[in-house]
């Protein structure tokens, strides 16, 4: 209020308003919410100028991707809560639902996968040399996907994968 000379001045600049949010009745709300729908709403039928659709990338760009940018302490945190979670049997039948009700998917992916789900790699570690990483797993006790990213951290040279012919492997 100090930048008004007086209390008069305040309540004048004020014209009758408050600074302060009112209550909204459940029905005020829905009311204001269905006015500005469609036609109604402010934005209707108008684009973005290619100049303000630039700003918003370069916004965007600036934009820190938080779920990115966890420090390895909280991925653990977030690993071991995740490992120790449980799904009720209702929870369990509604991804399964869920999970039945998912398109097909196509031959152009599945072939995608096909070719991904073939690779082969021969893990090097200091424990031994194993086919798989779930192998490894099994050995050292690391979860298969931190044996995968020690194999191919170049700061860990005793661990490394290669890929392998599926043809020259002995199935075990």
């Amino acid at each position: 209020m100090s930048f008004f000379k007086s209390a008069k001045d305040y309540d004048q600049s004020l014209r009758g308003r408050s600074l302060l949010p009112k209550e909204i009745s459940l029905a005020n709300l829905k009311k204001a919410q269905e006015n500005n729908k469609g036609k109604n709403h402010w934005l209707y039928g108008k684009k973005h100028t290619e100049e303000t659709k630039a700003k918003l990338r370069a916004a965007r760009a600036k934009q820190v991707n938080v779920v990115t940018k966890h420090s390895e302490e909280a991925k653990q945190k977030i690993r071991d809560a995740r490992a120790k979670q449980v799904f009720s049997d209702e929870t369990r039948a509604k991804m399964s639902k869920s999970a039945k009700n998912r398109p097909p998917i196509s031959d152009e992916t599945r072939a995608k996968l096909s070719i991904t789900n073939n690779r082969v790699y021969t893990y090097y570690t200091p424990y031994g040399t194993f086919n798989s990483a779930g192998e490894a797993h099994k050995v050292t006790g690391l979860l298969p996907q931190t044996i995968r990213k020690k194999c191919d951290d170049p700061n860990n040279p005793d661990w490394s994968r290669n890929l392998t012919n599926l043809k020259n492997r002995a199935i075990v």
